[in-house]
């Protein structure tokens, strides 16, 4: 796991994000190896969501509550 700090898509703060790393290195299907690294990339992603939404719980910016924010900033425009 990492951490990273991405500049939200409106560049107007910064976006906290966990990283599992895994997703670009998955053996191809087919492979021996494959089956076992998608379990462990589904469990690396529930860690993942786990501490996001933790994260989210303590007011901690992340994509997912930017795009929340967002959604209900143009809901509210409308």
């Amino acid at each position: 796991m990492k951490l990273t700090c991405e500049l939200s898509p409106d560049g107007t703060s910064f976006l906290f994000k966990a990283d599992s790393h895994d997703a670009h290195c998955c053996p191809p299907a087919g492979t021996p190896e494959h089956g076992e690294f998608r379990k462990l990339m589904d469990k690396n992603q529930q860690v993942v969501s786990a501490i996001e939404n933790a994260w989210a719980a303590e007011g901690i910016p992340t994509f997912k509550t930017y795009l929340k924010d967002d959604l209900e900033r143009r809901r509210s425009k409308s």
